[in-house]
């Protein structure tokens, strides 16, 4: 099936879904980050209301992350179409039943992101570990080094030992080489937080923490703010609003608005949570969120009966 056929299916087959009042609280706090294309613009009736505007979905499909998660998979792309539906309804997005006069195409992506392995976890953060309490042990075991290297060939662990010791000299290659392993891998985790600070619209966050990191304690916590929750796993959903018009009559992709939200996967289930995601990330949907921002739940506070207390002043 080419790309084509199966976008005219998978539209077709959107215009079953309706809106059917899904609702949801979640106590977890929602990432959304929303852009807009220049250009595009809601018109507004003369209540303030936004004009209509008729769409169709398109299946991006599932992402899945490091393990199978079960509650991610169990949703379909009818289950979650339906899900979106109201939220999208509310904002005045309604499913098409005409192919001519359609507005948008809405792909919708969704799934959770792939996490890199903690660093106190890695077999090469392990293996740093064990080559330097070994250096050390042998250093001490040796006493005070006899004379210095002149050069130690770029060795970094080598500096300033007695490298004519092979003991020591052997230690210290071992581990410059496993101090190289976890480098390399922190570039590895570097790239992935990259992807999935894209993925999920924290690439706003992620590039002005990153420009900053010369400027002290609070520029490094911020980034280190933004590591941990890339590198905890997080559900998400994607939606991506295309010119349906211009794609059908001049195959052209012309992508007019995208939403990103997410929350964290640990102690959540996707299939009870999509529903609140949705309904909190809904006010940007089809207007931009200036960047990422947290959308923390709802505080509320329950009074109780008001009892009369007894006086237990023991002067009257």
């Amino acid at each position: 099936m080419n790309a084509e056929l199966r976008i005219r299916w998978i539209a077709g087959l959107a215009l079953a879904v309706f809106a059917t009042g899904l609702r949801g609280q979640s106590d977890d706090i929602v990432a959304v980050s929303s852009k807009v294309a220049k250009g595009y613009v809601r018109h507004r009736l003369p209540d303030g209301s936004f004009q209509p505007e008729n769409y169709v979905f398109g299946e991006g499909g599932l992402m899945e992350g490091n393990a199978r998660d079960v509650t991610a998979q169990a949703m379909t792309f009818l289950g979650v179409a339906h899900t979106i539906a109201y939220p999208l309804a509310r904002q005045k997005y309604f499913p098409g039943k005409n192919p001519k006069t359609n507005q948008l195409l809405i792909m919708v992506y969704w799934g959770t992101t792939r996490v890199p392995v903690p660093a106190n976890e890695s077999a090469a953060y392990a293996t740093l570990q064990i080559a330097n309490q070994n250096l050390q042990s042998i250093l001490q075991a040796q006493g005070p080094p006899s004379g210095t290297a002149k050069n130690a060939a770029g060795s970094l662990a080598a500096r300033n030992m007695n490298l004519n010791n092979p003991m020591i000299a052997s230690a210290a290659y071992a581990a410059d080489a496993a101090l190289g392993m976890a480098i390399a891998e922190n570039r590895i985790t570097d790239r992935q937080n990259e992807r999935n600070a894209a993925i999920l619209g924290y690439d706003s966050w992620w590039n002005s923490t990153s420009d900053d990191l010369a400027l002290g304690p609070a520029a490094l916590a911020q980034r280190q703010d933004v590591i941990d929750e890339l590198e905890d796993e997080r559900y998400y959903v994607v939606l991506m609003a295309y010119d349906w018009q211009t794609l059908s009559r001049e195959k052209q992709h012309n992508l007019l608005w995208e939403t990103r939200f997410s929350i964290r996967s640990r102690h959540n289930d996707f299939s009870k949570e999509l529903a609140a995601m949705a309904q909190k990330a809904s006010r940007y949907f089809g207007s931009s969120s200036d960047g990422l921002v947290h959308l923390v739940p709802e505080g509320h506070v329950w009074w109780g009966e008001a009892k009369p207390v007894a006086d237990t002043d023991s002067n009257k």
